[in-house]
């Protein structure tokens, strides 16, 4: 009888690029769901819907501060080498194509603004430490004047 404690028994697997959190996600299944651009007095309505989006369709992960992109490389200790890991090729191709949809979501003067970011996590971080405050002051002043019916 085979032993319970071999060192493969005890070890957790890495995921794997079949993994669903890696799959690059279909923008033509996404662009439908945009019906709102952000745009410089829109964002919270436009976060709310990015949201239930993202959420809705196992995508949260990539924008949540908490969670950790998979490593560019995996090292072989015992030949002192490094090689690209698979499963964060297939990471990056999926946020890839994330960042290509939030930047449909956005209008031209926004997009304007968010050259140069790569990542759907930098993108959606400064979107939201760049309008959150502004658009919830804004919220706060009409608050007053706004009736209920």
């Amino acid at each position: 009888m085979a032993s319970q404690n071999s060192p493969s028994a005890s070890t957790t697997n890495p995921p794997t690029t079949e993994s669903p959190t890696y799959l690059v996600p279909n923008l033509s299944n996404l662009n439908p769901l945009i019906s709102i651009k952000l745009d410089r007095d829109n964002y919270l309505l436009w976060e709310d819907k990015m949201l239930s989006i993202l959420q809705s369709q196992d995508l949260y992960h990539f924008v949540d501060p908490t969670i950790t992109p998979p490593p560019s490389h995996i090292s072989d200790s015992t030949s002192n080498t490094s090689t690209e890991n698979p499963v964060y090729s297939q990471w990056r191709k999926a946020d890839h194509t994330l960042v290509t949809w939030l930047k449909l979501s956005l209008t031209d003067s926004i997009n304007a603004i968010v050259v140069g970011l790569r990542t759907s996590r930098e993108v959606w971080r400064f979107l939201e430490t760049t309008f959150a405050s502004h658009n919830a002051a804004l919220l706060k002043e009409q608050l007053p004047t706004m009736v209920l019916t």
